[in-house]
């Protein structure tokens, strides 16, 4: 988890863009239990290990296509788990929609 934070953490700070619309990460935040949250415009994405996994957790309706939620964030949605899986190498990634 540790290698994730710091690779997004390198992101934030030379402003990578996720998605279709060019997203910052607005912030960052590591706590004493490993979880990382990210805050992106419009999102929050929360990232925990459990059992040797790391869980992915994103709202529910980026994923829907029936809601008032901008277009663009299921794609950085995708890009960013594809940035975790990168990273996280041969430890499965899975992803949970709150």
């Amino acid at each position: 988890m540790n290698k994730i934070y710091s690779k997004l953490h390198y992101q934030l700070e030379h402003g990578f863009e996720f998605g279709p619309a060019c997203r910052l990460i607005q912030s960052l935040d590591q706590n004493s239990a490993g979880e990382v949250t990210v805050v992106f415009p419009g999102l929050l994405i929360l990232l925990e290990e459990v059992g040797g996994r790391i869980i992915v957790k994103i709202p529910g309706g980026v994923r829907s296509t029936n809601n008032e939620l901008p277009t663009d964030l299921s794609e950085l949605c995708d890009q960013f788990i594809a940035l975790v899986k990168a990273e996280a190498g041969s430890v499965p990634v899975d992803e949970i929609l709150v």
